[in-house]
């Protein structure tokens, strides 16, 4: 009898923090008890670094069933759309005898509803937050329903955090949630990033990462950067740059937000920012700024901690993977000008970068082992396929 087939079913082909994390995970189990099968809803860079990996694939192509705030009168014609999308994700059930589906995002509802079509169990790993700012994802029906549909959807619901665990606090739903938190291959980056500094050093840039669909945020971002800019750049750093990363945005939405950084004093570059696995783009960077929207970046924010780069994050899931004023910043727009100051001491003093570095190091080294996921996400799996 051969092993049992799992189905990993992404968010995203372009970008995505569980889904780098599944890929992380298949590549270190090399003796797994279960046959994985991954199905992505479009091409882009985690679908390469599968068929790199050698995991077995499929693209079947869907929308995001959730979507902004200005887009939910769209979500009714996207999961008609995605009606195709079901009937060959259970076409794949059916053929492959899938014993297990595994959702690695809200975003993609189609694995949870054909897993109820043919019967079998259904494991959703939810990073995404449906219950707070214009810019999260939102369910069309509302996110008390999202919440209640996803537990009658799953024999189990994994959280990324406490924050999106608190959408599944009512009695109903707490039953079936259980939070693990993110983790990454310490020696595998830590082996890409040592050989990457190698390298003869350049200029130290800021690093954004901005993942979150509020222009107006945006806006508030620039005139922050703009008070914070001028005198560190102009005397501390005259080469350096500040670089802006749009992972999981559309090109639309870019686009606008490009003509206001031309609009504004900033001097910027914009760069791709297909896949977070490649530990030379923080050779760079001096001091991160990273903003989420639907994905909540947690697996930039281990990143910067083991490359010792100095991180300012939004509050909500990536404040959890922190300790403010210690291994990182939370950032607070409504406190721009104490934050401003903060960040132009960052990018002058080089010592205080160190030692901010060399604490979050620690701190993800200590907390985020991929060991630690591995053996919890492999019980859960194991236990399931009974």
């Amino acid at each position: 009898m051969g092993k049992a087939v799992v189905l990993f079913i992404a968010g995203s082909g372009q970008f995505g923090s569980g889904e780098v994390l599944i890929l992380e995970y298949l590549r270190l189990e090399k003796d797994l008890s279960f046959k994985p099968v991954l199905i992505f809803p479009s091409e882009g860079p985690l679908v390469e670094q599968a068929r790199m990996d050698g995991v077995e694939y499929q693209v079947v192509k869907s929308r995001d069933y959730l979507t902004d705030f200005r887009n939910l009168l769209h979500q009714p014609f996207s999961w008609v759309f995605n009606l195709f999308s079901f009937i060959k994700v259970s076409s794949i059930i059916r053929q492959r005898r899938v014993q297990l589906v595994v959702s690695l995002s809200f975003m993609n509802w189609t694995g949870a509803l054909a897993a109820r079509q043919e019967g079998i169990r259904h494991i959703w790993m939810i990073r995404e937050i449906l219950n707070t700012g214009r810019s999260r994802p939102r369910f069309f029906w509302g996110k008390w329903l999202a919440s209640r549909l996803a537990n009658d959807l799953s024999s189990m619901v994994i959280l990324e955090s406490a924050a999106a665990a608190s959408l599944f606090q009512r009695k109903r739903t707490r039953e079936k949630a259980r939070v693990i938190l993110p983790a990454i291959d310490l020696d595998f980056f830590k082996s890409r990033l040592t050989k990457a500094l190698e390298e003869k050093p350049g200029v130290k840039n800021l690093v954004v990462y901005w993942g979150n669909w509020n222009e107006n945020r945006f806006k508030r971002l620039i005139s922050f950067l703009e008070q914070a800019h001028n005198s560190w750049m102009e005397e501390k750093q005259p080469e350096g740059k500040i670089q802006f990363f749009f992972p999981g945005l559309p090109v639309s939405l870019v686009s606008r937000f490009q003509k206001l950084l031309s609009a504004s004093s900033l001097n910027f570059e914009i760069k791709d920012a297909p896949l977070c696995l490649e530990p030379a783009m923080w050779k760079s960077a001096a001091v991160a700024i990273i903003i989420p929207g639907f994905d909540p970046l947690s697996r930039l924010v281990l990143e910067a901690g083991l490359a010792r780069v100095p991180v300012l994050v939004d509050s909500g899931i990536p404040e959890e993977l922190v300790i403010n004023f210690r291994t990182g910043f939370v950032y607070d727009e409504q406190r721009a000008e104490e934050m401003s100051k903060l960040l132009e001491k960052l990018m002058e003093d080089e010592k205080l970068r160190q030692e901010v570095g060399e604490e979050a190091e620690k701190h993800i080294t200590n907390n985020f082992p991929m060991d630690r996921w591995k053996s919890e996400f492999g019980k859960i799996i194991k236990d399931s396929l009974v």
